[in-house]
């Protein structure tokens, strides 16, 4: 059955057109140099990577920010191989820039500086990202249901939460 899901979610990505992509690539913002046990290293920069469509149709770009602990990888995927919203903002013509925030994702991360990182507490998880139907926090969460990891926690993880 999960096979089947897979499958069909695969055949409609792959019956998209091309991504217009006109220009692409990444760069740095910000940052500094900081002296950790007697070494330089380089802190606080962000990661930003962008695609610019060969169309570019809409004046004003889209830039997304991840929060919490996660990463701009957010917007540009879904685990079961849906675009994300980078590519469908993409399709609409407009620049698209996704950011990593300092010491996360793809932003360099030195635990001297930012400090330890901690194991997520995956109950919070749970309730906010992964299946908020079952928690009712918040009135629309019934509607939760189109989330791939919602779909796997339903398939798969049913036992661990």
């Amino acid at each position: 059955m999960m096979s089947l899901a897979f499958a069909f979610t695969i055949a409609a990505a792959i019956n998209l057109p091309p991504l217009p992509i006109g220009r692409q690539g990444y760069f740095f913002v910000g940052g500094k140099y900081s002296t950790v046990n007697d070494r330089q290293v380089m802190s606080g920069q962000a990661y930003v990577e962008y695609q610019i469509p060969i169309k570019q149709t809409q004046r004003w770009p889209i830039v997304m920010i991840h929060g919490l602990g996660q990463s701009g990888t957010n917007f540009t995927g879904t685990s079961d191989g849906r675009e994300g919203w980078a590519q469908y903002f993409l399709r609409q013509g407009y620049a698209v820039y996704v950011l990593d925030q300092p010491g996360r994702g793809r932003s360099a991360f030195e635990a001297n500086l930012y400090g330890a990182v901690t194991p997520p507490d995956l109950e919070t998880i749970a309730a906010r990202f992964v299946a908020p139907e079952r928690y009712n926090r918040w009135p629309q969460a019934r509607l939760h249901t189109q989330s791939s990891i919602s779909f796997m926690h339903r398939n798969c993880l049913r036992s661990r939460i």
